[in-house]
């Protein structure tokens, strides 16, 4: 999907007023990015996100990420601010964590290298 920095929190409706088409995203990967930064991937497939093996771990990581303010810089130049992520049992001992946002609204951001 695209590379996301952190920074500060927003809303899911653009700047008109209409609220966004949300679907689910799941966490692949969290890297720092500089200094004061991380970079945030999301996946739209289960095969490519992050795995954990065990629902602790996976939690622990949510719960990070709900208080990093994780936006989604939009096309119509709005921010959406992440929030929500879930932690999903997909087997056991086989844990991802998901998240509801407006993906397909998204800016495109730079490819992983």
């Amino acid at each position: 999907m695209g590379y996301l920095k952190n920074k500060i929190l927003a809303g899911s409706v653009n700047p008109q007023g209409e609220d966004l088409e949300m679907s689910k995203g799941y966490v692949r990967s969290a890297r720092p990015a500089d200094s004061y930064n991380r970079e945030y991937i999301f996946a739209t497939v289960l095969k490519e996100s992050w795995h954990f093996d065990t629902r602790e771990s996976a939690q622990h990581q949510c719960d990070i990420f709900e208080v990093s303010n994780i936006e989604l810089q939009l096309t119509d130049g709005s921010i959406h601010s992440c929030s929500g992520f879930k932690v999903e049992e997909i087997a056991p001992n086989d844990y991802v964590i998901s998240i509801e946002a407006p993906f397909g609204d998204m800016m495109p951001m730079k490819k992983e290298p």
